[in-house]
């Protein structure tokens, strides 16, 4: 019966390890995309600009 709580334990402490690696991971992910999404933004501010500047002869 000790054993059966022990081993309840532990395998409930994996599971909020395995939680809060899988939290990490997304937070990670998150962070990348939203650089990724920031480059994006600035590559297309860059180009419009460009459009913008062409149209107008600057």
């Amino acid at each position: 019966m000790i054993l059966l709580i022990f081993h309840l334990q532990f395998c409930n402490a994996q599971s909020n390890m395995l939680k809060a690696k899988g939290h990490t991971a997304a937070a990670k992910l998150f962070q990348t995309s939203t650089k990724n999404g920031t480059v994006i933004n600035n590559a297309i501010q860059t180009k419009t600009s460009e459009n913008v500047k062409k149209v107008f002869g600057l």
